[in-house]
């Protein structure tokens, strides 16, 4: 008998399409709300500043309930937990139009309103990617994952100039509903999914003991060799996140002298090879190659890529390098997704989700302040050769003296 492929058994899985429309009403209405809720500050402020504290605030949520996340999302039955933080979210969208229309809605508040939702998001984050090997089998988790980042980045893609549209056509308020809604659809999609991840016999423990869950997470990572050396295979990209997303705006400046046109054609580009590298990503990642060897393999190119960047004279030159690093980028991240969602086992799913997080958070504060200061004071360009050094180092030593470049998603049990 001839066995049906891995994207076929996907598309007619209804737990995991219910699961996947969720996710994608859910990012939808993130999006409409980064649009929606910075476009009133700036409107309200004229102040650039002003609006850096949208992300602040995001940041500060993470790092405070983050690490405390995975843990709880680990005792707690995961469909709910994505089911009520919709619900929470959508209730917070209205107490936006109840603040707007008593005249009570300033920055001050969208800051508070934003901690609030970036909150609520460490409980969905874990529970979602830990709810995705539940209902697909695990030969499907590969391509599970590209399925929902090909369809993630063509939602942020699209709900940024379709959430711009409508602040401009119709105002906040009416966004403001729609919003609430996607949530409320995401909520009921998500619902709809028969699969029980209730906590196993001996989870439901006393809640002060969260912080010794958390302490197994953290445990739990320095005891798996494979999720071990992915997490610091993982660390240069974490770590020179800024080169590739806020210094780029000042290199091409700095050195390209294109501004901000170049930077727009940059970031369409990007975009373009990404979306082209997602669909391919099925194909190679795990059927192909290995995923821990995608892994390592693509930190050693974005080693490489970081410093050709940095010293590209042209600008022609730069979009090409972007363009390959763009198309390789779904590669590395659905082998990561799917790694850490397979060689942990669903008691530690939701706790080493949130571990990751946090770290990730981590780095990503660390490089955009590092950066910010350094990109002042040297030329941009050692950024980009000390990048890209790091990247080479670490992927070198992982593919030398760890197991990661044969962990592979089928071979995980």
């Amino acid at each position: 008998m001839k066995a049906t492929s891995p994207v076929k058994n996907l598309l007619n899985n209804q737990k995991f399409l219910a699961l996947w429309l969720g996710h994608t009403a859910s990012i939808f209405g993130d999006v409409l709300y980064t649009v929606g809720i910075m476009w009133f500050v700036f409107q309200d402020t004229g102040s650039a500043f002003a609006i850096a504290g949208i992300p602040i605030a995001e940041v500060v949520a993470k790092f405070i309930f983050g690490s405390i996340a995975g843990p709880l999302v680990d005792r707690w039955d995961r469909r709910y937990t994505i089911v009520i933080s919709n619900l929470l979210k959508a209730s917070v969208i209205f107490l936006i139009t109840l603040l707007h229309t008593l005249g009570l809605l300033t920055p001050l508040a969208t800051y508070f309103i934003t901690f609030g939702l970036a909150t609520i998001g460490t409980f969905y984050g874990p529970a979602r990617g830990a709810l995705l090997p539940n209902v697909v089998n695990r030969e499907e988790l590969t391509v599970a994952n590209s399925f929902s980042i090909i369809s993630e980045r063509l939602v942020r893609a699209i709900s940024w100039g379709i959430g711009g549209a409508a602040i401009a056509a119709i105002g906040l308020i009416p966004v403001a509903w729609i919003n609430a809604i996607v949530y409320l659809v995401s909520a009921a999609a998500v619902w709809s999914v028969s699969v029980s991840t209730k906590p196993k016999q001996g989870m439901q423990r006393r809640y002060h003991s969260v912080l010794h869950d958390l302490w197994e997470g953290i445990r739990f990572f320095q005891s798996q060799p494979i999720l071990r050396n992915l997490m610091l295979v993982s660390i240069p990209g974490w770590l020179t996140i800024s080169l590739w997303s806020s210094l780029v705006i000042v290199f091409l400046d700095r050195t390209l002298n294109v501004g901000a046109m170049g930077w727009g054609i940059i970031q369409a580009f990007f975009f373009f090879a990404a979306l082209i590298g997602s669909l391919v990503t099925p194909v190679v990642v795990g059927r192909i190659v290995r995923e821990g060897r995608v892994v390592i393999s693509v930190a050693l190119l974005y080693g490489l890529l970081t410093i050709a960047f940095g010293q590209s004279g042209l600008f022609i030159g730069a979009v090409m390098i972007i363009m390959v690093a763009g198309f390789f980028d779904p590669f590395a991240m659905v082998a990561r997704a799917s790694l850490l969602q397979a060689y942990a086992p669903d008691q530690f799913r939701g706790r080493a989700l949130s571990v990751w997080g946090t770290i990730l958070a981590l780095f990503h504060t660390v490089s955009y302040i590092l950066s910010g200061i350094l990109a002042d004071l040297v030329d941009i360009r050692f950024l980009y050769i000390g990048g890209g050094l790091i990247y080479l180092s670490v992927g070198l030593i992982v593919w030398m003296r760890s197991p990661l470049k044969e962990a592979q998603v089928k071979c995980s049990e």
